[in-house]
C-alpha cells in the first residue's frame, strides 16, 4: 500500500498529531500553505464571509472609545481585502508553477556544476592547509601545490559551463517567488487582523457582568482607605485583592492600573493617605467611564458574534485555538504530499 501511494507513510501519523490534544495551533509556520489552501477551497465551495463583513461594517461603533473603534473598523476593512488577497496568492503560485517548466531544468543544471565546484575548491583549501603547515619538503610542497592548482582550474573550467542565461533566469524565477511570498505574507497579516480587534471587543462586552458586578465593591473601598491606619498590614492586601478582581476582567485594565497605585501608597513604610485616594478617584473615574460605553455598547455583541462566526472558518482560521476536525483531517492530507522546495534555493 505504501509503494502504491508513498503519502501514507505521513498521513497516518499526521492525522494522529492533528486529532490529538496536543496538535499543533493553525499558526503554526509548517501548516500555512495547507491552511490557504484550505481556505481558498472553502471559499470556491461556497462559504464566503462577504456577507457577514459587509453586515459587520454596517455596525454603529461610535459607541465604542475612539481607538477601539478605529481598531475594529480597520479589522472589518482588513476582512474585505484579504479575500482578494488570498486570490492573488493562487495567481502568483500559477506563474511560478508555469515559469518553472523552464526553470527546473536550468537550475538543476546548474546547481549540480555547482555542488562539483564546492567539491573542488573544498579540496584546493583542504590542500592550501596542509601546505601552510609544512617545513621543507620543497618537492612534497610543490607536488601538493601543483594538485591544488589542478583542483582550481577545473573549478573555473567548470564555472565556464554555466549557462550565460542563468544569472537572469534565476533572478527573473526570484521576482516570482518573492512576489508570491510577499502575497502569502499580505494575506496573513489582513486576516489576522480582522480578527483580533473585534475578538477583543467582544471578549470585554461578554465580561460586562463581571465588571458591574465589582461595581459595590471599588465604591466601598473609598471608605476603607479613609480609615485605615498607616500600620496596618491588612491595607495593601485589601486593595491588592479588588485589584486582581478587576484584572480577571476582559478590558478592565485601566481601572486595575489605578488600584495598583493605590495599593503602593497604603504600603506601611510608604504610606500616603492623600495619594491613596487620588488614585481611588482615577480608579472611579476609569470605572464610570468604562460603564457608560460598555453599557451602550452591549448591542453590538451580537454582530460581532455573526461577524466572528462568519470569518472563524475562512480568515479566522489563524486566530482559533486549534482545528477543528474537519480541518485537521484536512491539513494531515495536504501535509502528506511531498511538495518540491528546492526551487527556491
Amino acid at each position: 500500500m505504501v509503494g502504491a501511494y508513498p503519502p501514507l507513510v505521513n498521513y497516518l501519523p499526521n492525522r494522529v498529531s492533528f486529532l490529538s490534544d496536543t496538535a499543533p495551533p493553525p499558526r503554526n509556520p509548517k501548516l500555512q500553505y495547507c491552511v490557504e489552501q484550505y481556505t481558498g477551497e472553502q471559499l470556491a465551495a461556497g462559504n464566503d464571509p462577504s456577507a457577514a463583513i459587509s453586515a459587520a461594517q454596517g455596525l454603529d461603533l461610535s459607541v465604542l472609545p475612539k481607538k477601539m473603534a478605529g481598531d475594529v473598523k480597520k479589522a472589518f476593512d482588513n476582512a474585505e481585502t484579504a479575500l482578494p488577497s488570498l486570490t492573488a496568492i493562487f495567481a502568483a503560485e500559477d506563474e511560478v508553477n508555469k515559469a518553472a517548466a523552464e526553470y527546473r531544468p536550468l537550475q538543476r543544471e546548474v546547481r549540480s556544476i555547482e555542488k562539483d565546484i564546492r567539491k573542488l575548491e573544498t579540496k584546493a583549501d583542504d590542500l592550501q592547509t596542509t601546505i601552510g603547515r609544512m617545513h621543507g619538503e620543497a618537492e612534497d610542497k610543490a607536488r601538493l601545490e601543483a594538485r591544488r592548482d589542478g583542483f582550481m582550474s577545473a573549478a573555473e573550467a567548470l564555472k565556464a559551463q554555466i549557462p550565460d542565461s542563468w544569472t537572469e533566469a534565476h533572478k527573473a524565477f526570484a521576482t516570482l517567488t518573492g512576489a508570491e511570498q510577499k502575497a502569502r505574507q499580505t494575506y496573513r497579516r489582513q486576516a489576522d487582523q480582522a480578527w483580533t480587534a473585534p475578538a477583543e471587543v467582544l471578549a470585554v462586552l461578554n465580561a460586562n457582568d463581571a465588571f458591574d458586578g465589582l461595581e459595590g465593591e471599588l465604591r466601598e473601598l473609598r471608605g476603607f482607605i479613609e480609615s485605615v491606619t498607616e500600620d496596618d498590614p491588612v491595607a495593601e492586601e485589601t486593595v491588592s485583592a479588588l485589584e486582581e478582581k478587576f484584572n480577571a476582567v476582559e478590558g478592565a485594565g485601566d481601572v486595575k492600573s489605578a488600584l495598583g497605585k493605590a495599593r503602593r501608597a497604603l504600603r506601611v513604610k510608604k504610606f500616603d493617605r492623600d495619594k491613596a485616594l487620588e488614585a481611588f478617584d482615577d480608579a472611579m473615574s476609569a470605572f464610570e467611564e468604562q460603564k457608560a460605553w460598555r453599557t451602550a455598547a452591549a448591542g453590538l455583541k451580537p454582530g460581532l458574534q455573526a461577524y466572528l462566526d462568519g470569518i472563524k472558518g475562512t480568515l479566522g482560521i489563524r486566530s482559533q485555538n486549534r482545528l477543528d476536525r474537519d480541518q485537521a483531517l484536512y491539513m494531515a492530507s495536504c501535509s502528506s504530499v511531498h511538495r518540491d522546495i528546492s526551487l527556491n534555493f
